[in-house]
Parts: C-alpha cells; structure tokens; sequence
C-alpha cells in the first residue's frame, strides 16, 4: 500500500511538473510571437526603407510560421537542447537582425546587386525556415540507453584515467617540441586589455614557422589541444564529483570556466565550452531546465557585454554603436545581406569540386593525405565574388548554389533532423561524457544552420567533437545497451 501511495504520488508530481513547464514554454512562445509582431509592424512601416527591402516582415512572419507549424510541440522544442537552440537562432536571424537593419539604416557587408538579390534572398530564408519547421515536427525515433550500475561505471572511470594519462602524455611531448603552439592561447582578459587580441591566429603562427617538421608538430598538436581544452575540465569535474566529498562540488563549477584560461584565435569557442561544462554539471545535478535556461541566457548576455565592452574601449570617431551591432548580426548570424551574395557567385566553376571540398577539408592533413588544392575553398568564392573578406557563406545559400533553389534547404533539414536526434540522446543518456558529446554535437549542427555552415561544421564535428566522442566510447561505450 505505502509502494503504490509512493508511485501515486510520483506520479502527481511529475504531472505537476510537465503542467508548469507547458504553462512555461506556452508563455515563452507567446513572448516570441508578440516580439515577432512588433517588429513586423516595425518593418512594414517603415517608409525610408530601400524599394527591395519592401518584403523584410516576411522574415519575422516565418519566424511566426515556425511556431504555429509546432503549436502542440512547444514542451518538446524546449526540452530537446538541439530544437530549441534552432529556434533561438532563427529568432535572431529572422527577428532581431531586421529590426536592427531598420534602425542601422539597412546595413549592408555585401553592396553588389542587392537590388535585384535581396528579394529572393527574402524568399529563400523564408522557403527555408518552413522546411526547418516540418524537420523539427517530424517525429524523431531515439533509442533509448540502459543506465550503468556502479561497477560498470567505475570501470568504465578506470578505463577513463588511462586514456586521459596517454592523451596528455602525447599532447604535453607534442607541445616540448613544438612550444609556440602555446603563443596562440591566451586569457580572456586580453580582451579588454589587448586591441589586437583578435588578429592573433593559429595558422599565422603556423606559417611563419620555417622548419617544415616542426610545423607538422604544430599542426599535430593543435589538432589535440582544441579538444583537450574542454575535455581536461570535464574529465576533472567528472573525477571530483565522483570521488569527493559534496563540500567540494563547488570546485566543479570553478573548473567550467578553464576554457577562459586558455583562448585561441576562435574567442567564441572558449565561450561556448564554458557553457558546455556549467551545463554538464546542470545535467549532473539533476537541476531544472529553467535553470540550463538561465545558463544559456546568461552565455548569450555575455557575448553581448564582451561586444559592447571591446566597442566602448576600442570605438573610433564616428562608430555607432548601433551599426556596429547590426554589421555584428547581418555577418555572424549568416543574415539577409550574406544570402543575398549568393548569387553573386559564378556558374562556371565546378560545383561538385566545391561540395565535395566542403566535407573532405574536415579530414586532418587532407592536403597531404588527399592532396586537396587548398585554393578551392567555398569561403574564398563566396568573398571574391562579392569583393568582401572574412565573410563565411550561409548554409542555404551555398546549398542553393550546388542544388539549385528547389533543393536549397536541404542541409538545413538533415542539419535540424540530426540536431533533434542528438537533443533527444542527450535526454536518454545517463554517461556524463556522452552528455557533452550529444550536447556538443547538437550545438554544432544547430549552429551550422545559422551562423556557420556546412564545411565549419563538418570540420568541427570531424576535429573537436569525435576525438572526445572516441575516448568516451573506448571508456563507457562498450557497457551501453540500446532498449
């Protein structure tokens, strides 16, 4: 009788529980809409606005679209890390970047043809973000993973220690012979204390090394060190909430931010594992998901301030604040203004050439194991053909150019599929390793919709993600059971 009292109660609770996050993710999305709305009208009113800009409130009404599209779906958008990251970026994409081109005065990085590319550019982020919203209602099959009992996860840390001990062995041997590898990496502090903190780059260094070997041991040895910079915290924030006492979890959270110790030239990537690792030990200990929500807010609000702070210490005469912000938004977001210069880009090359480079420039020294011409770079046609640099071309943009426009979101849909998938195995999975590894890829991926693109992504996933995914199954794979 007390065991069924005890399961009845169990029950309850958990009834009450979904109750308030439906209640939760229900007053989120009518926040969204509402934003959304406001600044529809604002786009539509606005009268100064150039004649090809006419169809800009398309894009927050997609955004509307998306949601409508998933009106029953909102608990499961919001408790899958994927979905949901998908659609905080579109929000900004397809909300927050208009209304500050608005009031940037439309902003623009690319200026050729805008007149006649902006248009379908409108109708291809549009067309796009539809296919996202039916990617994301579709059911996603997950199968589900037995939990380990103690033995075979204590096992499974022994096997743990091992790998971590012959990872930095080699890392720190690799690192003796090649030390400017280790000029690369910064604290974050250099930020707001070093105006040319950005201009610093791994492949600078690299090239300005005259040795022919030791410039292999660089590159050998930043292929280990990107990945070791998140997964040394997460191993010892794993170990000490494993073998110490509670008093000491408090050291767990110190350890999230070893990523800001150690920056290299990709800043955001030291931003972004920092709030993998305060997420992985949300996940450890079992906290709500208002509160990962939190985390991830507060991971955004300081990119914002880190913005803000590099403009008010380094501003120029005559910088606005404002445009800077919007220059920010059309260019990391992959907005309206980079997808237009999509169709800039000429017929005559060999598209299969570029596709297939995409993905084969994600293997490790792919020009001396595949003898890639380095030259053929999708980021170099995009930037020559619009008479920019530095800018990255946008996923349906470039799947537009290979494919053609019917075809257009088709990586964004397998991007967002797969983003589920790794959302709902993060949900399933008890292997705190494999947490940060589902977590991680479901970042990437949702990232390679909207700020990256596919060849990032790819290389991301290839360099950074499946070293940690590989010492993470030798470890505890081999004891996980699908159900």
């Amino acid at each position: 009788m007390i065991n069924e009292n005890s399961k009845l109660n169990t029950i309850k609770y958990k009834n009450v529980v979904r109750s308030r996050n439906a209640r939760s993710y229900n007053f989120i999305c009518l926040l969204l809409i509402a934003v959304s709305i406001i600044v529809c009208v604002v786009t539509m009113w606005d009268f100064k606005r150039p004649h090809y800009y006419d169809a800009l409130c398309l894009l927050p009404l997609s955004f509307i679209v998306l949601l409508i599209i998933n009106i029953n779906k909102f608990n499961d958008m919001f408790s899958n890390f994927g979905v949901m990251l998908i659609v905080v970026l579109e929000f900004v994409r397809l909300v927050i970047t208009p209304l500050f081109l608005v009031w940037s005065g439309y902003f623009e990085m690319v200026k050729l043809n805008v007149e006649t590319n902006t248009p379908k550019a409108i109708g291809l982020l549009v067309y796009e973000v539809i296919v996202i919203s039916l990617a994301i209602r579709w059911p996603t099959v997950c199968k589900k993973t037995r939990a380990l009992s103690k033995n075979e996860y204590k096992n499974g840390l022994s096997k743990l220690h091992i790998l971590m001990a012959l990872y930095t062995v080699v890392l720190i041997t690799v690192c003796v012979i090649a030390p400017e590898i280790l000029l690369a990496h910064r604290t974050i502090w250099g930020v707001f204390t070093d105006k040319a903190y950005t201009s610093m780059t791994l492949d600078m260094i690299i090239s300005l090394t005259p040795s022919a070997i030791k410039r292999g041991f660089l590159i050998v040895s930043r292929f280990l060190l990107v990945p070791y910079r998140l997964l040394l915290p997460a191993y010892l924030i794993i170990v000490v909430r494993q073998y110490f006492h509670k008093c000491y979890r408090w050291l767990c959270w110190l350890l999230s931010f070893f990523p800001l110790l150690m920056v290299n030239d990709v800043i955001a990537q030291s931003l972004y594992f920092t709030m993998f690792l305060l997420l992985l030990n949300c996940f450890m200990s079992k906290v709500s998901y208002k509160t990962i929500a939190g985390i991830i807010i507060a991971s955004a609000m300081t990119v914002v301030i880190y913005f803000c702070a590099r403009y008010l210490l380094w501003k120029t005469d005559g910088s606005n604040i404002v445009d800077d912000f919007a220059k920010k938004l059309v260019t990391y977001f992959s907005g309206l203004n980079i997808v237009s210069g999509t169709y800039n880009q000429p017929d005559t090359v060999d598209k299969i050439q570029y596709m297939f480079y995409d993905f084969l420039k994600a293997i490790p020294f792919n020009k001396t194991l595949l003898g890639l011409d380095q030259s053929v770079s999708s980021a170099a046609l995009f930037n020559n053909s619009n008479l920019c640099e530095f800018q990255i071309p946008s996923t349906i943009g470039m799947c537009c150019f290979y494919f053609g426009p019917i075809f257009a979101p088709l990586y964004s849909f397998f991007l967002t599929r797969f983003a589920k998938w790794n959302g709902q195995k993060l949900n399933n999975c008890e292997v705190p390793l494999l947490k940060l590894v589902y977590m991680f890829t479901a970042f990437i991926l949702a990232l390679g919709i909207v700020m990256y693109n596919i060849e990032i992504a790819c290389t991301t996933l290839v360099q950074v993600v499946l070293p940690i995914y590989i010492i993470a199954k030798l470890a505890f794979g081999r004891n996980q059971i699908d159900t």
